[in-house]
């Protein structure tokens, strides 16, 4: 059996208005592959063209509160 790893990114976008709220809901049906920095300072890769991140938001306290999350077969990539 393959291990499954699941995957989640988050991160607060300001600015929360009529207009950004509409781009970022359209946002939901796009396939993600995230790049980030792990808390070591590594450059790394999360998500791939089989097992892309779905993007997600809320607002709370002012802000849209995003999340980027997922499944896959390999842990994050080094860059």
């Amino acid at each position: 059996n393959e291990d499954v790893y699941n995957k989640k990114h988050t991160f607060k976008l300001a600015d929360v208005s009529q207009t950004k709220t509409l781009y970022l809901d359209n946002l939901k049906t796009t396939p993600f592959i995230a790049l980030y920095i792990d808390e070591s300072g590594n450059e790394r890769v999360s998500g791939s063209p089989d097992y892309p991140l779905t993007f997600s938001f809320e607002i709370t306290e002012g802000l849209y509160s995003c999340t980027l999350s997922g499944t896959g077969t390999d842990t994050d990539a080094f860059l």
